[in-house]
């Protein structure tokens, strides 16, 4: 395996773990802001108006989705790439025999 596919595997590898956090996260966010507006926790913390709430939770949801849609775009990078090194091995492994 050269430097440069070492480079890009593990820099795929990477977004793939980023965009896992960044889902998680987001809708943790989105999560917590639902439960705050929920619960008298926004005047402990002296915020005034569902306008703050609301906008977190929809912070939160497309954080959430835009980590998804990264995850699944470099997995199937991932995956992709897998599939030409097994071609690449079998048709290799034929023309030995």
């Amino acid at each position: 395996m050269s430097l440069s596919e070492q480079l890009t595997r593990h820099t795929e590898e990477r977004f793939i773990s980023a965009s896992k956090t960044a889902t998680l996260t987001g809708a943790g966010a989105s999560g917590a802001s639902f439960a705050a507006g929920k619960s008298n926790l926004m005047s402990f913390l002296s915020m005034d108006g569902p306008e703050v709430l609301n906008a977190c939770a929809m912070l939160g949801a497309v954080v959430a989705v835009l980590g998804f849609i990264v995850n699944v775009y470099f997995q199937w990078r991932r995956d992709r790439r897998h599939e030409q090194a097994l071609q690449q091995s079998h048709s290799s492994d034929k023309a030995q025999t």
